[in-house]
């Protein structure tokens, strides 16, 4: 079953591209992806603000090392119902464009999830906490926006495994969907 919030997210992102698009096109601007990148924005600091009141949280760090490649940290807490996810992950970032932290992009994911699931037992409440490695799939597209480039859009949607046993779990799935909107600062 999909989580309500990931399909808002997922139609958020494919409404806002060719909006974008659009209102660029309206003001008489070039398209994002002919724009010069200012040389001193290689670093991005964002966060989700729309996932806060749903809880969730996400936190990531970009550092693009070329025009093409980027290394990004992120860290995420969610929590539905019954069990709660908090995860790590390195993230290598290609930009085909080579106009990094702008534009269309994909990313691997490499990092850790604890998963924390409260199973009811004729006895009471008992809490299961397992650590376990993941790896995940990203396409992403990222806006710098402003008169100096400063202010940071990110959308993209995923998919992640958990490498472990899912049978350790009664509800929380092993793979699933991801989906990311970001808002922040570059430098």
């Amino acid at each position: 079953m999909q989580h309500p919030l990931v399909r808002l997210a997922v139609a958020g992102v494919l409404a806002a591209a060719p909006l974008h698009a659009a209102i660029g096109q309206a003001a008489g601007q070039l398209p994002a992806t002919s724009q010069p990148v200012a040389a001193s924005r290689s670093r991005v600091f964002a966060i989700n603000p729309l996932g806060i009141p749903f809880e969730v949280v996400s936190v990531e760090f970009e550092n693009v090392f070329t025009g093409a490649f980027s290394i990004a940290g992120n860290f995420s807490y969610f929590s539905p119902d019954d069990f709660t996810r908090t995860s790590f992950e390195v993230k290598g970032r290609l930009y085909p464009n080579e106009l990094g932290p702008r534009g269309f992009a994909v990313a691997l994911g490499l990092g850790g999830v604890n998963t924390r699931e409260n199973i009811e037992l004729e006895t009471g409440t008992t809490l299961r906490d397992k650590t376990s490695p993941s790896i995940a799939v990203y396409v992403d597209y990222n806006w710098l926006l402003g008169r100096s480039d400063r202010f940071f859009v990110g959308s993209g949607v995923g998919a992640k495994r958990i490498l472990g046993d899912a049978d350790e779990f009664d509800e929380a799935p092993f793979v699933y969907g991801t989906a990311r909107f970001l808002i922040g600062v570059a430098f």
